[in-house]
């Protein structure tokens, strides 16, 4: 199901809000939000000025006679939620419901607040693939890394490096030679192929990458 509604913030741009459930659009569902602050975007207050990675969560408030049991799951890519900015066209927020149970009062008009985290933060569900033999790990190149992180499990379509601030460039099978293709690291730094409990998280595994570029 695809839950979708419109409205303008306070600079009178037009916002649109995107719920997919169970990754299926071809329903679709109109949502009403609360008149004030029916979007309001923030960033972690756990995120130091240094820290590698910086997470933001997502508050949306709707109004409705219906409960929406399927935005709610214990999961954490059941429900994605995407926040575009219609005018200037980009995406201010990607990422997925928080994982939790409809726990909200029932009432004729319900006022149903909806947590979401980014897709980066959803990393740390994720661990890294366990392998028990140790003479199948190997080394790959941080590009595969985030590539794997980025592109195959929290599903952003595009990754950008920012070589040149004014230039970001983007990375792909297609790319030519980056830093990131010419740097190799060797699984076991995130799999010794002996403890499954001290398998790193893939957002474990991109903070490593943050501070290791700076």
């Amino acid at each position: 199901m695809l839950y979708t509604g419109k409205f303008k913030n306070r600079i009178n741009e037009s916002i649109e809000v995107n719920i997919i459930t169970g990754n299926d659009t071809t329903q679709t569902t109109e949502l009403t939000f609360i008149d004030e602050s029916p979007v309001i975007i923030s960033q972690s207050s756990s995120d130091g000025l240094f820290s590698p990675i910086k997470s933001r969560s997502c508050t949306i408030t709707i109004v409705s006679k219906d409960t929406y049991f399927d935005m709610f799951s214990i999961n954490p890519h059941d429900v994605k939620v995407i926040v575009n900015n219609l005018g200037s066209g980009k995406c201010l927020f990607y990422g997925y419901m928080t994982p939790c149970q409809y726990n909200q009062p029932y009432e004729y008009l319900n006022t149903i607040e909806l947590e979401a985290i980014d897709a980066l933060s959803t990393l740390q569900d994720f661990k890294y693939e366990y392998v028990s033999n140790k003479q199948e790990l190997h080394l790959k190149s941080i590009k595969d890394y985030v590539l794997k992180a980025l592109v195959e499990i929290a599903g952003y379509s595009e990754v950008n490096v920012m070589l040149d601030i004014n230039h970001p460039t983007p990375i792909d099978n297609s790319a030519e030679l980056t830093p990131f293709e010419k740097e190799y690291v060797n699984d076991l730094i995130f799999n010794d192929g002996v403890d499954k409990d001290s398998v790193s998280t893939w957002y474990n595994i991109l903070e490593e990458i943050g501070r290791f570029y700076n």
